[in-house]
């Protein structure tokens, strides 16, 4: 599906420029670093050696495990220094003043004392999606969190039946338990851990499965359940951080209250988070099950966009006053109980109005729900699939998402590789069968790009099989979201700078919206806008 991007071209040779230029003016503090060097001798020796190396899976690469240093600086080896210094996000890596892979609290306190006295600024990097490249600041020691995700010691706490909190909106929704993890894990990762450590329960993430989840929480966090568990902010319990003097704290609601509050939206500025504690929400009862919805109307149909506006939005957010309880009881049995996003588009030559997400529910409550509403009596198409627990939902859309987009995939897949003309698989990525589970499709369009992408688009009537979804694809894409270090927590570095010359200037986000008049709503889907996640249920109390 479309998201309404413009691409500008030309940008490649520009970022290639603002390169060069770093590059040559990188040996201003090289007396610095020879003390930030020197300061970590006993951590090297611990390790045992400086130049030691650990395994990091890189996608630029033809499926082999390249090596990165534990610590590195560009005048010291500029290629080791590159493959450390990866921007996931849209934009180019920036140019830090060296990169340090973390692989315990006690690196990371020695790498904040290190900085501090050599008079460096510090930029903590979860996942390095920060589109405005905030994890890897020009000049900035930068210190690498991805190690320090290992589920193996994650600690989950279950509440017991008398002792779970009642959550956000009330009326028995609970905190059924919590996981710590390492700061450096992804939303794959935690989505996959969920799925066995609480089969029952939800853990918010986002759209993007390699998104870190510390940087997510602490910039807000929305994602397809938002509206019934809260905010990424709302769900976190508490941070364990070193802060600028090397000490570490752990900022909850009972300690270190100013600084848990700052957390919850403020960035992740204050120091360097090295695990969190995030709570694990019941789903509505009685329902066991969830489903994927989409809907489409007919933009050009008399009076049909105007009617949905109005009737979408009373759905989303009731007529009622926020803080009446009303409001609180009506969306925690409707609205709430969905979650996602939107395009709105109504030009008369090629408009359309959809709306698409997870709905807390089955398929037949979902269909009861929606036709309530009245979406579901005026719209020209719709599609519901069923899914018998929330990862498994939640995976359907990840996958699906990124098998309908001509980019995702193949800046994820193992088989990337810009030097070397290889058929780009997902599906001998993940051990499953490519003639039966995926099909061809071209990255942006371009007849030279052709890659195997996994048949979870809804969209494509021919390769879509739920029974291989459900059977085959998700199982096996959970096995590989399970690992930190796979191919599919780790797209490779400067993704779209690297193979496109052209860069996306614009891209959606969430939207927390009051209510407006339906004729205003027309007036900005005359524009076009399309939203990742809706941020109603109880952010709009």
């Amino acid at each position: 599906m479309g998201v309404g991007r413009r691409m500008l071209a030309g940008a490649k040779d520009v970022v290639l420029a603002q390169a060069r230029v770093r590059q040559a003016t990188s040996n201003v503090r090289s007396a610095k670093e020879d003390a930030c060097r020197h300061r970590h001798a006993s951590l090297h020796h611990r390790i045992p050696a400086t130049c030691t190396t650990v395994h990091v899976e890189r996608l630029a690469s033809v499926r082999t495990n390249l090596t990165v240093f534990k610590l590195t600086f560009p005048q010291v080896d500029f290629a080791q220094f590159t493959i450390a210094n990866f921007n996931a996000g849209l934009g180019r890596p920036r140019f830090p003043a060296g990169i340090f892979y973390a692989e315990s609290q006690d690196e990371v306190i020695e790498a904040v004392n290190c900085a501090r006295e050599a008079g460096y600024k510090i930029s903590p990097r979860g996942r390095g999606h920060s589109y405005q490249g905030l994890s890897s600041m020009d000049g900035y020691l930068v210190i690498d969190m991805s190690l320090m995700c290992v589920p193996g010691e994650f600690e989950d706490t279950h509440f017991d039946d008398d002792e779970q909190p009642s959550w956000l909106l009330g009326g028995g929704q609970k905190a059924i338990g919590s996981i710590k993890s390492g700061s450096g894990c992804t939303n794959a990762v935690m989505l996959a851990y969920t799925a066995e450590a609480f089969p029952e329960g939800i853990y918010l993430i986002g759209s993007c499965p390699t998104v870190g989840i510390t940087g997510y929480a602490t910039g807000g966090g929305q994602g397809d359940t938002t509206p019934w568990v809260g905010l990424g902010i709302d769900d976190v319990l508490s941070y364990d951080i070193v802060l600028y003097d090397g000490t570490n704290v752990t900022a909850s609601k009972d300690n270190h209250k100013d600084l848990y509050w700052a957390l919850q939206g403020g960035g992740s500025g204050y120091g360097v988070i090295t695990s969190l504690e995030t709570a694990v929400i019941s789903p509505p009862e009685p329902s066991s099950a969830f489903t994927f919805i989409f809907c489409m109307y007919n933009p050009t149909q008399n009076g049909i966009a105007r009617e949905f506006f109005k009737r979408f939005q009373d759905f989303l957010v009731p007529d009622l006053p926020f803080d009446f309880k009303k409001y609180k009881d009506k969306i925690r049995t409707t609205s709430a109980r969905f979650g996602g996003g939107a395009e709105y588009f109504t030009n008369p030559s090629d408009g359309f109005l959809t709306f698409q997400g997870l709905f807390l529910g089955s398929e037949e409550e979902a269909n009861s729900t929606f036709t309530e509403a009245g979406l579901l009596n005026i719209s020209s198409a719709s599609l519901a699939v069923e899914f018998s627990s929330y990862a498994e939902a939640q995976l359907f859309i990840v996958c699906s998402t990124m098998s309908q987009a001509p980019h995702f995939w193949p800046t994820w897949t193992s088989a990337l590789d810009r030097d070397v003309n290889l058929n780009r698989d997902v599906c001998v990525d993940l051990g499953i069968d490519s003639t039966k589970y995926c099909h061809e499709k071209l990255f942006f369009n371009q007849p030279n790009w052709p890659m195997r992408v996994p048949n979870c688009d809804w969209t494509d009537v021919e390769s879509f099989d739920q029974d291989g979804v459900k059977n085959v694809i998700l199982p096996a894409i959970k096995r590989v979201a399970i690992e930190p270090q796979s191919w599919f927590n780790r797209p490779g570095q400067g993704r779209f700078g690297d193979d496109i010359s052209e860069l996306i200037d614009t891209y959606p986000g969430g939207l927390l919206i009051g209510r407006l008049d339906p004729d205003i709503l027309l007036e900005i889907a005359d524009v076009g806008v399309s939203i990742y996640h809706f941020a109603h249920g109880k952010q709009c109390q």
